[in-house]
């Protein structure tokens, strides 16, 4: 679980998901599930995120603390999910270092490629990085189906359609780059 904070404004999540929220405490549960947060600092906007690699994160916007306050929050629950695990690997079968990957949810307004147009609506999307062995690991995702997207400079984009399932709890993805180039301008 993390307590977040956003700004000066109060933080609301399922108004603005794309809002970047800077973790005040981060803390694991126990094996009962049960978390207790220290050091939540007093009269600051804050959420509560609960998330793990096979859970969708939820995020709980709490009103904020008086100095000294406890506070039971009681049961909350959050939906099972899946752990999106992928490579990038070139033409040469070696991999993809700092390559960008976007993994952006399918809706049926989209266009091919998870292209939106003006008025459309988006839903899921999560950006990453490859490490130094081309890997790359997206956690709690839903099951639902998925454009996941690697860029990198002086390679052609690789696209791939994922459907994640429960019954597949670690989905494992591969995307393959070749060499070219970008242009831009007109």
């Amino acid at each position: 679980a993390r307590i977040m904070q956003s700004g000066g404004a109060q933080f609301v999540p399922w108004m603005d998901p794309g809002t970047k929220a800077e973790a005040l405490v981060e803390m694991p549960s126990n094996g009962n599930g049960e978390i207790e947060l220290l050091g939540v600092p007093a009269e600051t906007q804050i959420s509560l995120a609960i998330s793990g690699d096979h859970w969708v994160e939820r995020k709980v916007p709490l009103a904020a603390l008086r100095n000294g306050e406890r506070r039971a929050l009681g049961d909350l629950s959050i939906a099972r999910g899946v752990l999106l695990l992928g490579r990038v690997l070139g033409e040469d079968n070696k991999p993809v270092v700092e390559a960008k990957v976007v993994v952006a949810e399918r809706s049926g307004s989209a266009m091919p490629g998870g292209i939106m147009l003006g008025g459309m609506e988006g839903g899921t999307q999560r950006r990453v990085e490859t490490d130094t062995e081309g890997r790359f690991r997206i956690p709690g995702l839903a099951p639902k189906e998925y454009t996941a997207t690697a860029t990198q400079v002086g390679r052609v984009q690789a696209e791939t359609d994922v459907l994640l399932s429960l019954s597949n709890p670690d989905h494992r993805v591969e995307l393959r780059m070749s060499d070219g180039g970008w242009i831009t301008g007109v």
